[in-house]
């Protein structure tokens, strides 16, 4: 028996089995597959990598039509079986990036999970939205810009005087830091 067969019945009787229809199980799919290119692609990562891992993702549906194309601004994708009424596409903009390795570490540890068995789909996407949010709080940050101004201070030889007066400026700093990714979305 043909591997892709085998492997397209294995999925149909998957789909059938879990309820809730294939629609919605290919529309968790692509939703997976194009959180998982985004967070590549606002991390750092080439695009290369981004579309590799998409398509590993979405090979796992079985389909005979599987079609990724990512840039650094933006990520297509579309999956399409004979079996569906219709193909499921879905694009992406990708505005904020950034250099997180972390993170993309992360979203491939994930997809090696998912594409290997070991978690479910389900699994996988609410992983992915957790990876999602920001790594450090506000508070967090606006704390650390505190310290690193006050360091300084100590560092260049300056006394009590002068620490309480940078923490100030480091509280200041930080809010403004703050303002201009909030307002003027640097």
């Amino acid at each position: 028996m043909n591997f892709a067969i085998f492997n397209a019945i294995m999925h149909k009787c998957r789909m059938s089995k879990k309820g809730g229809g294939e629609k919605m199980e290919y529309q968790l799919l692509m939703r997976t597959a194009i959180c998982a290119g985004e967070l590549l692609l606002k991390s750092g990562a080439e695009t290369y990598r981004a579309e590799d891992t998409m398509n590993h993702i979405l090979k796992t549906s079985g389909c005979e039509y599987i079609e990724v194309h990512a840039t650094i601004t933006g990520i297509m994708a579309t999956l399409y079986d004979s079996a569906m009424s219709q193909p499921v596409t879905m694009i992406s903009r990708v505005k904020k990036r950034g250099m997180h390795l972390y993170k993309i570490v992360r979203v491939n540890d994930i997809s090696r999970r998912y594409c290997g068995g070991e978690i479910t789909l389900q699994e996988a996407y609410d992983a992915l939205q957790k990876i999602g949010s920001d790594l450090y709080r506000q508070g967090t940050k606006s704390i650390s810009t505190m310290m690193i101004v006050t360091g300084f201070t100590l560092m260049f030889g300056g006394g009590w005087m002068e620490v309480l007066a940078s923490l100030c400026v480091g509280g200041v700093l930080a809010g403004m830091i703050q303002f201009v990714i909030t307002f003027i979305r640097m």
